[in-house]
């Protein structure tokens, strides 16, 4: 009896750390949850980023570095810039929204402490991005500058890196968008680092 008891707690034991290592494995990359990463411009392992899981793009093996998926790099084609688009097949494009301020200030929505509304409430509306236009009423309103990342742009693009500001980001594969991205600069180091937030749209 005992020796049964102690058989079926095993199996438990076993069953709840597969589980539990299934669930790590999951990417990090889930549609509207929010990461902080920072890229290093010095280090050909960690200036790229996958913007599928959220891992570094750029894996070694028998002591060469390969690209495993990368979608967006700092500093690696343009000085202090990000590059995106930079995976063969894949094509990218990237727009400067500019600061909180200068979204509050363009779109009129009233702000809430921190300066956080502006970034945090740009999301997917039938295929189009919007951003708050009443923090009261939950409304929104069209993110214009979501037209600028064009539909027949071929190859990559590239944007300055400036603290403070928020991007937007479009990848697409075999002429079909692929995904959005919206990220924000929360620290830079020119010619060394990056931190930003982003975000699966």
């Amino acid at each position: 009896m005992k020796q049964q008891r102690f058989f079926c707690s095993l199996v438990v034991l076993l069953f709840a750390i597969c589980l539990s290592d299934a669930a790590l494995a999951q990417p990090s990359a889930q549609i509207g949850s929010s990461d902080i990463v920072t890229l290093y411009a010095l280090d050909p392992i960690t200036c790229n980023l996958s913007l599928h899981d959220g891992k570094g793009g750029t894996v070694v093996q028998d002591n060469l570095a390969y690209n495993r998926d990368s979608q967006i790099s700092f500093d690696t084609y343009v000085r202090d810039s990000f590059k995106v688009g930079i995976q063969g097949g894949e094509v990218g494009a990237i727009v400067d929204l500019g600061s909180a301020d200068d979204l509050r200030t363009r779109y009129g929505y009233e702000e809430t402490v921190g300066n956080i509304q502006g970034f945090t409430s740009i999301h997917l509306e039938a295929g189009r991005a919007v951003i708050l236009k009443s923090y009261r009423t939950k409304e929104f309103q069209p993110l214009r500058e979501f037209e600028e990342l064009g539909q027949d742009v071929r190859g990559s693009d590239a944007a300055a890196v400036v603290i403070g500001h928020t991007y937007l980001v479009r990848i697409t594969q075999d002429h079909k968008v692929n995904f959005y991205v919206k990220l924000k600069v929360l620290a830079f180091v020119p010619g060394q680092f990056v931190t930003f937030r982003w975000t699966r749209l």
